[in-house]
């Protein structure tokens, strides 16, 4: 193995085969997962479940949050755009992004969440909703610590049409 990470060739295509397993793995823990979600909310009702499932963001941009707090404001943007792009590309997702100093626009082509939680049986509307929840509170704590930021997202509208998520963190 350690000859195949010498060669960059190789070493791209054990990457990209990696991907795809791990993308199965991770769709089969989020299949796993809208089961369970599924049955709660019919226990408890869709808009508590989108309520305690919107915490998620508060983990989430909690972390981003941190993270970008300890980069220069010129990078922090790009920073953030590099780890989050290299974890959840490495995790099953297929990510690209583009950026500048103040933007960092996601394109998720590919989310083992949204295809786990769509072989669980959940509909597009919800699991729309459900990621569009965490979307709202990542949105508004990210205001509380960056004046005039923002975060929007426009969520996938089909399996195969792309998600897009972005950033606006002013200098």
């Amino acid at each position: 193995m350690v000859e195949l990470a010498r060669d960059d060739k190789l070493e791209s295509k054990v990457v990209e085969m990696g991907n795809d397993e791990t993308y199965n793995a991770v769709k089969a823990i989020f299949t796993m997962f809208g089961n369970f979600v599924r049955d709660v909310a019919d226990e408890i009702g869709w808009e508590k479940t989108t309520e305690i499932y919107s915490k998620m963001g508060e983990r989430d941009e909690s972390e981003a949050t941190q993270f970008l707090k300890k980069q220069k404001k010129d990078k922090r943007l790009d920073e953030l755009a590099k780890m989050q792009s290299e974890f959840y590309n490495a995790s099953g997702w297929k990510v690209e992004y583009e950026v500048t100093p103040e933007t960092l626009e996601y394109t998720v082509h590919r989310c083992p969440c949204f295809d786990g939680f769509s072989d669980a049986g959940l509909e597009k509307e919800k699991i729309n909703m459900l990621c569009k929840a965490t979307h709202i509170v990542v949105n508004k704590r990210l205001k509380t610590h960056f004046p005039g930021a923002k975060y929007t997202s426009v969520v996938k509208p089909s399996k195969d049409e792309p998600c897009i998520e972005k950033y606006t963190i002013p200098l």
